[in-house]
């Protein structure tokens, strides 16, 4: 369960493989610039939420394309299944994946800021 905002989110996630941990890490600290970095550490855990998501239950999450809300869902024979249903997650709800990939990567950050002090 993901919270964002003031909504929960039941979604299914794995860990992160190691190096899918080391490459979302080292996206969040290759720049410098204090300006580009918010953008890395954001895509960053828009990338590790997007790899490690791995389903979703009919009802969480709702789209619109166009003919009104409409259930998404990541599972063959369920209402609102798509067979691009991750996609739709990246292209609907970006703030969600974020929130996924801060959830999992928060541990690893929370240990380099106790080694810069």
């Amino acid at each position: 369960m993901i919270e964002l905002g003031k909504k929960r989110v039941h979604l299914r996630y794995r860990q992160p493989t190691v190096d899918e941990m080391l490459s979302a890490l080292a996206m969040k600290y290759q720049s410098h610039d204090p300006e580009q970095q918010a953008e890395d550490i954001l895509r960053a855990n828009l990338e590790l939420g997007f790899n490690c998501l791995e389903g979703l239950i009919s009802g969480e999450l709702m789209i619109d394309s166009g003919r009104g809300p409409e259930s998404l869902s990541s599972e063959p024979g369920q209402e609102g299944y798509r067979q691009d249903w991750k996609e739709s997650v990246r292209n609907s709800f970006p703030a969600l994946l974020v929130a996924l990939g801060q959830h999992l990567s928060d541990i690893p950050t929370r240990i380099e800021e106790l080694k810069k002090k």
